[in-house]
């Protein structure tokens, strides 16, 4: 299950907070969408998700929550 999502302004990099149903496991899962390409980054801990974008040259404070994150059916 995703829950409530935070976006770059220009919406390629994406930080969503995963939640396994029946369990309090939840872990970041970063998509980032580059052209033709999208990567997705699994199971990170919020300090991976921080370096991952610190090393990449995005603010982490310049995200901006996405009103209804996309399912996995939608995509």
């Amino acid at each position: 299950m995703i829950r409530p999502a935070m976006q770059t302004p220009d919406g390629r990099w994406r930080v969503d907070l995963v939640r396994r149903p029946g369990t309090d496991a939840w872990w970041y899962l970063i998509v980032h969408a580059d052209d033709d390409t999208t990567n997705e980054i699994d199971w990170l801990t919020i300090g991976q998700v921080r370096q991952v974008l610190a090393e990449a040259g995005v603010d982490i404070g310049r995200l901006e929550e996405v009103p209804h994150p996309p399912s996995a059916a939608a995509a």
